[in-house]
């Protein structure tokens, strides 16, 4: 309960043992309530914060840059007002927009990273990035809870994160929760071959490759809920662990049985949401009868996705056994591996923003539905690799007041729904602002312009609605 740090080098896990770790209760993440720009050093939160002078704090960028994220440390507080002890390098939007009747929330997360129980590792592992590891394996217990994990994890060792819940089987009751991992040098927190894992309120910042990690495709049952990611930085060709980190999801997701609601990522080098589905479970669990791509999905619903170099939501592109990814085409079934009927997976209430280089959305698989969804600012709002999949009940704003200070690339035409493969279609959409102009073409509706595969004939727009567009 007392505010001066505990620290420790190297914690190596719980063998058959019990970690029993409690920081102080503090608000963890929350929004701007007002834009704050550059050379500001005053933040008005959406709510009164508990935080204090010397906080160390992160702001996530707005924009289509996701290195525009921004650490600070506080000056004061007072209520809702937070004072910097330092001004902003980069603007960060706080100002909530409504089209066709729908909240589009682009407001920047701001995450505490400061707490009073600290596990990191030494100075010499910012130029070595060895650092100290924590791993639950072999029957142990741990409860974790407002902790600061920095300078943690090593880098292209296999087994050595900053939080790791390893072969464990079913772990209930277990959580990680309202902790801060951040400038770490493997993934933020690891669930490998373990089910029923709290993952919760935990702010994730500037951590090397994937970084809500499950492993190998046989975890089932666990909770990520309310986490907020920033800055999950790519490996340098050569020194990644996995070939897919040099394209790192901020949620790598290996089995669509968990549970994913209202995580935040924000910024990711690579994607956003990953859904890598394994034919079979990879790694360790290698023999395993379940069967990931064929698996009902158990919820995502409320998550967002901006600021990412690639795509929001990836469902594709799952891994191989030796690490290596490969077309995945996603088709749940009653009962996996079998040829029981297929059974839709509903991706709900999804919000992707700020998408350059990929898309807010990609979808490969059959009866998969994006439901009520807000897609808004970028190159691509949603494509889908599919048969029977469908948009539905959702907004697509092709420019929205956050201009931000980083531009579409020169010429390309942007589009809201781009039409692929097939049966797919957008039935109850909205599409708002997407007007060419003498320098970009823009279109509510499009095609896969770069691809020969060919445009199923079924495919159809139903009560579509057009606004400036």
């Amino acid at each position: 309960g007392s505010s001066s740090p505990v620290e420790a080098l190297l914690l190596f896990g719980a063998l058959g043992g019990s970690i029993e770790l409690h920081g102080q209760p503090r608000l963890v993440w929350a929004r701007l309530a007002a834009t704050a720009s550059a050379g500001s050093t005053q933040l008005q939160m959406e709510r009164a914060m508990d935080w204090r002078p010397g906080d160390r704090i992160v702001l996530a960028s707005t924009d289509l840059d996701p290195t525009q994220a921004e650490e600070a440390l506080v000056a004061s507080v007072s209520g809702n007002s937070v004072m910097l002890q330092a001004a902003l390098r980069f603007n960060h939007w706080g100002v909530t927009q409504t089209f066709a009747g729908k909240s589009l929330d682009e407001r920047a997360e701001v995450g505490l990273l400061t707490r009073n129980v600290v596990l990191q590792g030494d100075e010499a592992s910012l130029v070595s990035q060895f650092g100290g590891h924590l791993i639950i394996t072999g029957g142990g217990t741990a409860h974790i809870e407002g902790v600061e994990i920095t300078r943690m994890g090593q880098k292209k060792v296999l087994a050595r994160y900053p939080m790791h819940w390893h072969m464990m089987g079913a772990v209930n009751g277990q959580y990680f929760r309202r902790n801060s991992v951040w400038k770490t040098f493997n993934r933020c927190v690891t669930v490998h071959g373990s089910n029923n894992a709290t993952v919760q309120g935990n702010v994730c910042y500037d951590n090397l490759g994937h970084a809500y990690f499950l492993e190998d495709g046989a975890e089932t049952g666990n909770l990520f809920e309310d986490n907020l990611g920033v800055l999950t930085v790519r490996a340098p060709t050569g020194q990644e662990l996995l070939p897919s980190d040099v394209t790192p999801a901020t949620f790598w997701i290996t089995n669509p049985d968990n549970t994913y609601r209202r995580n935040v990522a924000a910024g990711s080098r690579g994607f956003g949401f990953w859904f890598a589905l394994p034919v079979v479970p990879t790694g360790l669990s290698t023999g395993s009868l379940l069967r990931p791509r064929e698996t009902p999905l158990r919820e995502f619903d409320g998550n967002v996705a901006h600021s990412n170099s690639n795509t929001g939501l990836n469902v594709d592109d799952g891994p191989n056994p030796d690490g290596t990814t490969g077309t995945a085409h996603y088709a749940p079934r009653e009962v996996p591996g079998t040829s029981s009927p297929a059974v839709t997976a509903f991706f709900r209430n999804f919000t992707a923003y700020k998408h350059n280089n990929g898309r807010g959305v990609w979808l490969r698989g059959t009866e998969l539905r994006l439901v009520n969804a807000m897609l808004a600012d970028n190159s691509i709002g949603a494509t889908f690799a599919s048969s029977e999949t469908l948009v539905t009940d959702a907004v697509f704003v092709g420019v929205s007041a956050n201009a931000g200070g980083t531009q579409h690339r020169a010429g390309f035409p942007i589009r809201g729904y781009e039409f692929y493969d097939g049966r797919v279609g957008a039935e109850r959409v909205t599409f708002v602002n997407y007007v060419s102009t003498g320098a970009r073409t823009m279109s509510a509706l499009g095609f896969n312009r770069s691809n020969g595969f060919p445009v199923d004939p079924g495919n159809f727009g139903k009560e579509l609605t057009f606004s400036n567009a």
